[in-house]
């Protein structure tokens, strides 16, 4: 029941950022900023200082780069630095994999989500399902805070 009660919170909040024209970069650099605030909160208690490190400096990048370019050298290498932390795992379902996972995330592209074998018109519900996976009760705060994208419209 909880699986379906998140699913339509997050279609419907998928529905309002559409229709407010938000795009998918914006999506994005907001995920970096959201995962960003999650570490300066200290809601993270397993993930080495070395790779914590490594994914705040990659979530910075993110959120600095208005869109990715995918051959900026730059990009390249943190992109490799964050598929490195994510292989070192010996678990899908740790928070060091999850973060690098949704790291990850914030450097893709539309082009490479249009790509991607997804019904969904935006990422948001793959950001949301990955993130529940180490934070149970992270629907209220999530939905919070990609409805400060809708505000910014207003």
């Amino acid at each position: 029941m909880a699986h379906n009660q998140d699913a339509q919170v997050i279609d419907a909040l998928e529905e309002q950022l559409l229709q407010d024209g938000v795009s998918f970069d914006r999506l994005r650099r907001h995920l970096a900023n959201f995962l960003l605030e999650l570490i300066i909160k200290g809601k993270l208690g397993t993930i080495s200082a070395e790779n914590l490190q490594t994914i705040t400096l990659a979530l910075s990048e993110a959120i600095s780069r208005e869109c990715i370019d995918r051959e900026d050298t730059c990009l390249k290498n943190i992109i490799a630095l964050l598929c490195a932390i994510e292989a070192q795992c010996e678990t899908p379902s740790s928070e060091t994999y999850i973060m690098a996972k949704c790291s990850l995330f914030c450097f893709g592209t539309l082009g490479g989500w249009g790509e991607e074998d997804s019904d969904d018109l935006t990422p948001i519900y793959l950001y949301f399902v990955m993130l529940k996976k180490i934070f149970p009760d992270v629907r209220q705060d999530f939905v919070r805070f990609f409805q400060e994208l809708l505000n910014e419209k207003s």
